[in-house]
């Protein structure tokens, strides 16, 4: 005898299957906890697209503490333009503090630059010949033709040594022999130049970011 129940078509042809009704119910039972398991697996993608994200963005954040690696690139932001004397200058004086140490023979190269896109001014080697680690170092660049007519422009350095720079002071001079010709001392904004790997990875988080937004407007 056929059992009470209901009837529903299936795919399979066009063929009528019986069903039970304790049948239909294990069916749509397991139906909706494949729902449940599809949304839940797609809120997990999404999370997991967002978490990736961060941590792509997070890793050229933490990079931004000026730690510079062998073969990096420093880059050093100044303004005298307010101070007195005014530019030209013929003397850059950069006062570095670092954070650890600059081993004994180790060196910077250094290069300043009068504006964007223009060849250096000036540049110079440092180069520790103390005979012992040192955690700063003062030294003067010499600019063949006085520059920095306007008081503004940027260092570039590279380290030897892989080195954690605390802090880069800077200050102006026109003429050699007097030293009353200096202008103040003022702090330089140091930037690291992102590698292209790093910068790969922020276009990464980015993107990661923008699919996890457009994911949930959908």
């Amino acid at each position: 005898m056929l059992n009470l129940g209901i009837f529903i078509l299936v795919s399979a042809g066009n063929h009528l299957m019986p069903m039970t009704t304790l049948q239909l119910g294990t069916k749509l039972a397991a139906i909706t906890i494949a729902e449940l398991i599809l949304l839940e697996g797609v809120w997990i993608m999404k999370q997991t697209i967002r978490l990736m994200a961060l941590v792509c963005l997070a890793i050229p954040a933490a990079a931004q503490a000026i730690f510079i690696d062998v073969g990096q690139t420093l880059r050093a932001d100044f303004d005298l333009s307010a101070l007195t004397p005014a530019g030209p200058y013929t003397y850059l004086r950069n006062a570095f503090e670092f954070n650890d140490f600059l081993d004994d023979g180790e060196s910077i190269n250094v290069q300043l630059f009068d504006t964007e896109g223009a060849p250096p001014v000036g540049s110079l080697v440092v180069t520790n010949t103390f005979g012992f680690d040192i955690d700063n170092v003062g030294y003067d660049i010499f600019m063949p033709t006085p520059a920095l007519a306007d008081g503004i422009g940027f260092l570039l350095f590279q380290f030897s040594e892989a080195i954690d720079v605390d802090s880069l002071f800077v200050r102006g001079k026109l003429v050699a022999n007097d030293p009353e010709t200096w202008t103040p001392l003022i702090e330089a904004s140091l930037t690291k130049i992102p590698e292209p790997g790093t910068l790969a990875l922020l276009g990464i988080g980015l993107l990661g970011m923008g699919a996890a937004r457009r994911r949930k407007k959908a």
